[in-house]
């Protein structure tokens, strides 16, 4: 592990018992020039040498270590220690249960520590694997993961996501990856993208909520237009507009997927288009995905131009809706007809 403190100086973590040829066991620091320990170093006991694996710095310049140890600088410290500059300090009983190894550690927003590993408890109580010292005593973050976490991180809001060999996180199936949310709000797994279409066309917008927000009911989602509720139905978007469908409702827990559709689209439905995903802890809302209005009726890949590539997509697509450029909601010969007939460039 290695760590660069707020003064500059290097810290390494290991193995290792000297650096620079001075004794410094399993952890050192580099000013410059030279090599120092840092008190007598951690120590461990059991089959496998004592080891660091991950450091970190506290808001006041603390230094957080994690490994496989027993103790830091002659006081018990299980697989976790404080360093203040002058002396070692353990975080309560510090981590335990099938093993004790911390693999990784983040400090959140407000100074808490979390650490990742092997471990199963800390400071006695029940964790699995990943847990959280709020600098008097530790807390699992839920039931924690089926197996061992290795790398984690904290998010700009305070969530935590965590990775390893894990295929469980809180109960739910999460294979390798998992995210930690602070306040229980829907967070987004996929944001809507922006669309253009020709008037009478029919569009698509989508987006997915990431799934297990649904701990207290179901999620709902709504779609806006530039701020306002879309509702379904003829001008569900904008007077005047094309009919909608998916505009609001609850998710399934297995399918976190809304679909907003617009068939026979018209200009007045052009706009920046959200989706808001409310539990009982709040809403998350959605990146703003633009709709603009594609005047050329056969430029269907948006280059300003009709031709052989906007046949190909038209052929591609049809007897589907994807391209529909009547609004009759099915690609047809009426559909290539009209695309025929806007053959080249288009117009300013």
């Amino acid at each position: 592990a290695l760590l660069s403190l707020p003064n500059g100086n290097l810290v390494a973590g290991g193995i290792f018992d000297t650096a620079g040829g001075v004794t410094a066991r399993k952890i050192a620091r580099w000013n410059g020039s030279s090599w120092s320990a840092l008190g007598s170093g951690l120590t461990g006991s059991g089959l496998f040498p004592s080891s660091v694996y991950a450091l970190n710095v506290l808001p006041n310049g603390d230094l957080i270590a994690g490994g496989d140890f027993t103790s830091a600088g002659g006081v018990g410290a299980s697989g976790i220690a404080r360093w203040n500059g002058s002396s070692w300090s353990a975080l309560g009983s510090g981590t335990g249960g099938s093993e004790r190894t911390v693999k990784s550690l983040a400090v959140l927003p407000n100074g808490d520590v979390v650490a990742g590993g092997g471990f199963t408890t800390a400071g006695g109580v029940t964790v699995n694997r990943v847990a959280r010292w709020d600098g008097s005593s530790w807390s699992g973050l839920g039931s924690g993961t089926n197996w061992n976490v290795n790398p984690l991180a904290v998010l700009a809001n305070g969530d935590v996501v965590v990775g390893g060999g894990f295929t469980t996180a809180g109960g739910l199936a999460s294979k390798g990856m998992a995210r930690w949310s602070v306040d229980g709000i829907p967070s987004l797994a996929r944001q809507p993208q922006q669309g253009s279409a020709a008037p009478g066309a029919s569009l698509t917008l989508s987006a997915v909520c990431c799934y297990g927000y649904d701990f207290s009911g179901p999620v709902t989602f709504q779609w806006k237009r530039n701020g306002l509720n879309v509702s379904n139905g003829p001008g569900g978007a904008a007077q005047g507009g094309g009919t909608v469908s998916g505009a609001s409702g609850a998710l399934a827990s297995t399918d976190t997927t809304t679909i907003l559709t617009i068939y026979g689209i018209q200009p007045s439905d052009a706009g920046q288009y959200t989706v808001a995903f409310t539990n009982t802890c709040g809403t998350g809302t959605s990146n703003a995905a633009g709709i603009t209005m594609n005047t050329c009726i056969g430029d269907l890949n948006a280059d300003r131009k009709v031709d052989g590539g906007d046949l190909g997509l038209l052929l591609g697509a049809w007897g589907t809706s994807q391209y529909d450029r009547d609004g009759d909601g099915v690609v047809t010969g009426q559909d290539l007809g009209l695309l025929l007939g806007s053959w080249g460039e288009c117009p300013n």
